[in-house]
């Protein structure tokens, strides 16, 4: 199910970190290695496939990523098939193509790794920011005066993870994506609380 800023209560709005009237969480996935397919809700499959009555039907890897741009197919491949291999966080920023246009998705992520009681398997989170990539990442002055401590702390996190792709320090890029992963939790969990926990 997509949930949109008019989802929220009154005065629990979450738009500064994505932009006025922007979505914020707009899909999830989970994975499965016994399988090895994914599974979306509504908003992801409309997302990702462009097919929203693929929600909860399992689907390949080709098919998750088939309308992602293509200059960004490649790493997230790359990323899902690492996170998949050696567990942890999972963190990729993205372009989507969309009937709106070319979209921008934050995905956050985990995947668990083999346990006796289950096989390795993850979920995660979609976020729309496309309205702050657009703006090259950066909020302008007035903007930034309105952004909430874990808003700013969530742009910030973004930065340093760009900077940190171009060091290229593989200890580094796993604090930073572990950082990122749980401002992403804490941003689903005060979405949840403000849509009556429609996310559960």
């Amino acid at each position: 199910m997509r949930h949109r800023a008019d989802d929220h209560a009154p005065g629990e709005t979450d738009d500064h970190i994505l932009g006025t009237g922007e979505p914020n969480i707009v899909g999830t996935w989970t994975w499965d290695a016994a399988d090895g397919l994914h599974v979306l809700d509504s908003g992801a499959a409309e997302f990702l496939t462009g097919d929203p009555s693929l929600a909860e039907t399992k689907l390949t890897c080709a098919e998750v990523v088939s309308r992602i741009h293509p200059d960004d197919r490649a790493s997230v491949i790359r990323e899902i098939a690492r996170a998949e291999q050696e567990g942890g966080p999972v963190v990729i920023t993205y372009r989507v193509h969309t009937e709106d246009g070319v979209r921008w998705l934050l995905d956050h992520g985990r995947i668990y790794a083999t346990t006796q009681a289950a096989p390795a398997h993850g979920h995660g989170i979609l976020i729309d920011v496309t309205q702050r990539m657009n703006r090259g990442g950066e909020p302008s002055t007035s903007s930034a005066e309105r952004l909430s401590p874990l808003d700013r702390a969530a742009r910030h996190a973004i930065a340093a993870r760009k900077a940190i792709d171009e060091d290229g320090t593989p200890l580094l890029r796993k604090m930073v994506d572990l950082l990122m992963w749980e401002i992403g939790r804490a941003i689903a969990r005060r979405i949840d609380r403000a849509s009556g926990g429609r996310l559960n």
